[in-house]
């Protein structure tokens, strides 16, 4: 991509390996705790430095569900499994990991209890794909 940009006399603005990591909102989440992590050490007297928080996040790749309510049972108890790994509790919200280029990459659930977790696992847009919780 850089080889054509420079070809075609186009302007590179943002490098492309830093627009990959915005496209991944699992990468943009793993950098931006990190970057919160390292302000707070460089900074461990400062109480306002020391009040920031990211998200608690989760990522997970959900094969397609077929339909039956023992492959839906499984998923749901997965998830959960997932939730208590990562101390996630309800409310939480369930995306596609890929912010673009995906048909579904705005789609998203609010999941507030089991039954909402079922509802979002069945959603076509979340079937064969990586999932962030």
């Amino acid at each position: 991509m850089k080889q054509w940009c420079i070809k075609n006399n186009l302007p590179i603005i943002d490098p492309p390996e830093q627009s990959l990591i915005l496209q991944n909102r699992l990468l943009f989440l793993r950098n931006l705790k990190a970057a919160v992590a390292q302000m707070q050490a460089k900074h461990p007297d400062n109480s306002l430095y020391q009040r920031f928080r990211t998200s608690k996040f989760a990522d997970f790749f959900l094969v397609e569900i077929k339909n039956g309510e023992n492959d839906l049972t499984c998923r749901v108890e997965q998830v959960k499994k997932l939730m208590a790994e990562h101390s996630l509790e309800y409310p939480f919200v369930i995306k596609v990991l890929t912010a673009s280029r995906n048909k579904y990459a705005h789609s998203f659930y609010v999941v507030r209890s089991d039954s909402g977790l079922a509802t979002a696992l069945m959603f076509k847009g979340f079937q064969n794909t990586h999932l962030i919780l």
